[in-house]
């Protein structure tokens, strides 16, 4: 099972974490849902940047 951590990133700022552990990556209008391994779903206002799914990295730009 390949599991990814989603960092969110504003501009310049600094990237943060915004889940981990996340299974499921769906692409909503100018959302975004992730669903963690438990099931959780968090809804995200913005665009995927890149994914990185061999060292599990997920990149997006919030809006």
């Amino acid at each position: 099972m390949c599991l990814s951590t989603v960092y969110g990133r504003r501009g310049q700022e600094e990237e943060q974490v915004l889940c981990n552990n996340v299974s499921m990556i769906q692409v909503e209008d100018n959302n975004i849902r992730l669903t963690d391994v438990l099931g959780c779903d968090m809804i995200v206002p913005g665009a995927l940047v890149s994914a990185d799914l061999t060292q599990g990295v997920v990149v997006i730009a919030l809006s």
